[in-house]
């Protein structure tokens, strides 16, 4: 992690010191004038180059050097910026700490195709004042072609539990000014924290009107992204619901299969001004999925024909790669050892002082058998290792409330039809029963409380409360609480149909005596606010994913789990 000592922060203030300040700011835009190189702070690493390739010798990228950073303006041949500017794509944080964030954006060279391979100078500063001040930092590093023009800070050095602004300069131009926030200090007494909790956006679904209404919400501090993040899709394998939206039209037209492809398809998602002004204004907090292929698996996926794309290996690594190039996330490990590729590993923890901990895992790639594999007792979900982190780090947390993020539907639904195995039914918790099991047994063996599941995947609201063994158990006691969120746009298990959905309820209660409801129409996305007392969950749905002016959001209900009871405790609150 960089942190921005003392001595460059001194310099960092005093090179500011120089730059004029208009009486006002557009939160917006802020332009700095950049006039000599000497005032961009410290040589930073861009994180897109150097992690988490470590682990794959093969996917190594040499980070372009330019000699002596403070004349690196003068000397670097590119200047000027695409048409639609310098930063088409927005800007981003993620993956905070109580001492750091990581900064990401993407800059658009002219004639960036003929330039790949010259490295480009992209300055940051950062400061807890949105007038810029006061400096916190800054920074300068170099990003080209070979990772797609994207560039990662990692800020380090900053205040528990403050909000920060910051920039990015390139090409003679400024990006918009983002807002980000730190966690608080490890064990401190916190109050309140909210989340807005988000997954399945399908560019060609519908419009992104859910990030927008996040991006409104003042009080919300962080978001957690559960995946399906970007889809790897073409048009045709995975149609909208109703007609085509003419500007929606997916890069490339084709599934995606390469670095290039993913990469493109990435950029797309970045070019959406509601997905650029949550990322602006929040910071995130994300685990992947649908980025590599539907219901994929560590060794393939039901659609990967190997003959048509090639080796599943080098698709699942470039999908892998493209996600760290264009996410605003840091690496677990740094250096991982011989068998932990930390090109995979993104199962890991963010602590809120002594209120609560968020617990991310990957129950999509690393680790995970595939579905209908060998018989339920012996088929793995999460894998050796990353089950013995969990379950170490349910254990070991001394905060009040547990929160996991997860990909995929752990409450009781049918994973079988006539007692055989299907694929769309199994991908989840339920095809994988022995570890299933395993975590409701060593909660149990532990009594560990205050556990909250917040999952995506199912593009529907779900809310249950989930029992142990019942066998074991009176009927009636819940081990914990699973709120599953609704999709930003992708469409609905039952095609967004009203009729289908009363048709699909029943169903759903009948397998699942903690059903307490399910939508299986509407979209858009969770709020959660945890304190000592209770966390409360929120569903919000848009007015119309389909119309451009269709995005008025609305509080659907709340749901309250208060602490000690592991149950639904209250709600709907309407």
């Amino acid at each position: 992690m960089i942190r921005i000592n003392a001595i460059v922060l001194a310099a960092a203030i005093a090179g500011i010191a120089h730059l004029a300040r208009p009486a006002s700011i557009d939160h917006h835009h802020r332009r700095w004038p950049l006039a000599s190189a000497d005032q961009h702070g410290e040589q930073l690493p861009n994180l897109a180059y150097s992690s988490p390739y470590v682990g794959f010798p093969h996917l190594a990228i040499a980070r372009p050097h330019v000699p002596d950073t403070v004349k690196a303006s003068s000397q670097v041949a590119v200047k000027q910026a695409a048409p639609g500017g310098a930063f088409q794509h927005g800007v981003a944080s993620g993956d905070p700490t109580s001492s750091a964030v990581v900064l990401w954006t993407k800059i658009s060279p002219a004639n960036a195709s003929a330039n790949n391979d010259i490295p480009i100078p992209v300055h940051v500063a950062i400061s807890p004042d949105a007038n810029f001040s006061e400096a916190a930092g800054t920074g300068t590093s170099n990003t080209s072609g070979a990772v797609d023009w994207t560039i990662k800070f990692d800020i380090g050095g900053l205040e528990a539990d403050t909000v920060y602004y910051y920039q990015f300069f390139a090409l003679d131009s400024e990006s918009p000014i983002g807002m980000t926030r730190t966690l608080p200090a490890a064990g401190a007494n916190v109050d309140s924290v909210k989340f807005a909790i988000v997954s399945c956006a399908t560019y060609w679904h519908g419009y992104f009107h859910g990030y927008r209404a996040i991006a409104e919400q003042a009080d919300v501090s962080y978001v957690i992204h559960l995946g399906d993040y970007i889809y790897e899709y073409k048009l045709e394998d995975y149609p909208p619901v109703g007609p085509r939206l003419p500007d929606r039209d997916l890069q490339p037209a084709a599934t995606i299969i390469t670095l290039a492809d993913y990469r493109l398809r990435h950029a797309q998602y970045k070019t959406d001004l509601d997905l650029q002004e949550m990322h602006r204004l929040k910071p995130m907090i994300a685990v992947w999925d649908h980025e590599f292929a539907d219901n994929a698996w560590w060794g393939g996926a039901p659609q990967h024909d190997p003959e048509k794309f090639g080796p599943w290996s080098n698709r699942r690594e470039a999908a892998a790669r493209a996600w760290w190039e264009y996410l605003p996330t840091r690496p677990v490990n740094a250096t991982p050892a011989e068998g932990d590729a930390g090109l995979f590993r993104i199962y890991r923890a963010f602590e809120f002082g002594n209120l609560a901990s968020l617990i991310l895992l990957d129950t999509r790639m690393v680790g995970r058998d595939k579905q209908m594999s060998g018989r339920d007792k012996t088929r793995s979900l999460l894998g050796d290792a990353q089950r013995k982190w969990f379950f170490d780090e349910l254990r070991s947390t001394r905060v009040k409330w547990k929160l996991i993020g997860n990909q995929v539907m752990f409450s009781p639904k049918p994973d079988s039809i006539a007692g055989f195995d299907v694929n769309l039914l199994s991908d989840d918790w339920n095809g994988y029963p022995m570890e299933q099991q395993q975590l409701l047994e060593h909660m149990d063996k532990n009594s560990i409380q205050d556990v909250i599941l917040l999952t995506g995947d199912f593009h529907t609201s779900l809310i249950s409360n989930v029992f142990y063994n019942k066998t074991r158990r009176e009927p009636g006691v819940s081990s914990f609480v699973e709120f599953i969120g609704p999709s930003i746009t992708s469409k609905t298990p039952t095609f967004d149909d009203e009729g289908l959905a009363r048709v699909a309820e029943p169903v759903f209660h009948r397998f699942n005596p903690g059903l307490k409801s399910v939508n299986f129409v509407q979209h858009g996305f969770m709020v959660a606010t945890v304190d000592a007392r209770q966390a409360a969950v929120e569903y919000h749905y848009v007015e119309d994913i389909k119309r451009t002016d269709g995005g008025k959001s609305n509080l659907n209900s709340t749901w309250v789990v208060a602490s000690g009871s592991q149950k639904i405790t209250g709600g709907p609150v309407v």
